[in-house]
């Protein structure tokens, strides 16, 4: 059961006796020099090992709990972090246990040294690199702090690096890392096969591509003779995917098969095309949208429930609705139907921003005496997505009041109405008249936008305004 520490079983005349010695519950765990790893993450790493408060201990947990946060630090390029585990025994078998870290410090990347390279000159490769030798400028960019993550990326731009410039064969024979004795500077060796320089040769789409041959090779972006790059042939494979996915077949298969003629120097290239079933949309879900309304939302999907799912109309969806200003973040998942192979739903994700500003001021000036100033914008009030906007503004000398509100859908088909209304009225004081009339005016506007494409609309509007001027005393009599 792991319940126990000793169990004896013992007979006392026709009794089975067993003595056991329970294992004590933690009744607290005690975090203590942690800064990288925060509590939280520590509590929920440690409850998947069986080690939380209430829980029965096992010692046989310490080893692992300190052999697995050391590895976590190692892999962060902490090679002198340590990790002890304090056991307090409290009383009614009970243990409190403390968690004490020395983090150590993230070793420095001293040399980093590349063997059997001639392509590419050793700057070159570093400057690639995602982890770099220590310098003047890494005490602030920081970026000598080795960690397995970086190493790895690192590697993987070189193999770029060569794969788009021809050499398929290319190989990383070793990846060293030596760490100095005080664990606080590693050196890291890398040795490189670089192989022969290919270039393109035919290119074949089999399968049932669907399309004729020549619609296809009009997706290549290469030509045949040209040096290899394997970045040019997975961007074919990704517009392959595109034009299929725009057809409907969402989850088209795509597999490139390189056939290597080491004595010509030339790679033949055969797309695999499996388009799979055309798929449509069957229903279109909004989550995180508490504010905005779910109408908002849907009116800027270009991709239609029951029509077939296009990557082109999911992506200019995506844009839309990042482009209403609504929303910090939005994600777009299509969820397979189970036993519906040819249908998805599409989960729209949507994290909420502020979208408005309110601004209240008091000033005071010679001329106009104390002011108030009140604001409202609001691009997408009371979660409408309609636009409004509301200034007020009253001095010793003038009065002015505006109302902007406008509907970017008046119609289902995007025609966007706006209207503004205005007040204003100055007052004619002998203490604060500088001028010899002033003018009251109201009025307002009626516009409207007609979209023609997915960026650009035209619009109109139409205004009328009324000023009454008001003379001063000393308003001239005539006119030359």
């Amino acid at each position: 059961t792991g319940l126990f520490d000793d169990i004896k079983a013992s007979r006392d005349n026709d009794t089975l006796v067993f003595n056991v010695v329970e294992r004590p519950i933690i009744s607290k765990l005690e975090f203590k020099g942690n800064k990288l790893i925060p509590k939280e993450a520590l509590e929920q790493g440690l409850k998947k090992m069986g080690i939380a408060e209430g829980e029965v201990f096992k010692k046989s947990a310490l080893q692992t709990i300190e052999t697995e946060l050391e590895q976590q630090y190692t892999q962060q390029g902490r090679y002198d972090a340590d990790v002890t585990v304090d056991t307090i025994a409290r009383p009614n078998n009970r243990v409190e246990l403390k968690l004490n870290f020395n983090e150590g410090t993230a070793a420095k990347v001293f040399n980093i040294n590349i063997i059997g390279n001639t392509v590419f000159k050793d700057s070159e490769i570093k400057q690639a690199f995602a982890v770099k030798e220590s310098g003047w400028a890494s005490v602030v960019t920081r970026n000598d702090r080795y960690a397995r993550e970086k190493m790895a990326a690192s590697l993987e731009a070189l193999r770029a690096m060569y794969l788009n410039k021809g050499y398929i064969n290319f190989h990383i024979n070793n990846s060293q890392l030596n760490i100095s004795e005080d664990k606080k500077n590693i050196f890291i060796e890398v040795a490189v096969e670089e192989g022969s320089q290919f270039k393109f040769g035919q290119t074949k789409f089999l399968g049932d591509a669907l399309y004729k041959p020549e619609e296809l090779q009009a997706l290549k972006i290469y030509k045949d003779g040209d040096t290899y790059s394997q970045e040019k042939v997975n961007a074919v494979k990704q517009l392959l995917l595109r034009k299929y996915g725009n057809a409907g077949y969402y989850f088209a298969d795509v597999n490139v098969v390189p056939q290597i003629n080491n004595e010509t120097g030339v790679v033949d290239l055969n797309y695999y095309v499996n388009p799979g079933q055309q798929v449509t949309v069957r229903r279109i879900n909004f989550t995180g949208n508490s504010k905005t309304a779910d109408v908002v939302l849907r009116r800027e999907m270009r991709q239609m429930e029951g029509a077939l799912a296009s990557n082109e109309k999911i992506d200019l969806s995506k844009v839309r609705l990042e482009r209403t200003g609504f929303f910090k973040t939005v994600d777009i998942k299509p969820a397979r139907i189970p036993n519906s192979p040819d249908q998805v739903d599409l989960n729209v994700n949507v994290e909420e921003q502020h979208s408005g500003t309110t601004t209240l001021a008091v000033g005071y000036s010679q001329s106009g005496g104390i002011t108030f100033q009140a604001g409202l914008s609001q691009t997408n009030f009371m979660g409408t997505g309609n636009r409004v906007s509301i200034d007020l503004s009253r001095s010793e000398t003038q009065d002015y009041y505006n109302l902007s509100v406008t509907d970017p859908y008046f119609t289902i088909d995007g025609v966007s109405r706006g209207y503004n209304v205005y007040y204003r009225k100055t007052k004619l004081n002998d203490d604060y008249n500088v001028n010899n009339y002033v003018t009251d005016s109201f009025g307002g506007s009626l516009s409207f936008g007609y979209p023609i494409d997915e960026n650009q609309s035209l619009s109109a509007s139409l205004g009328i305004d009324n000023t009454k001027v008001t003379t001063g005393p000393y308003v001239s009599t005539y006119v030359r």
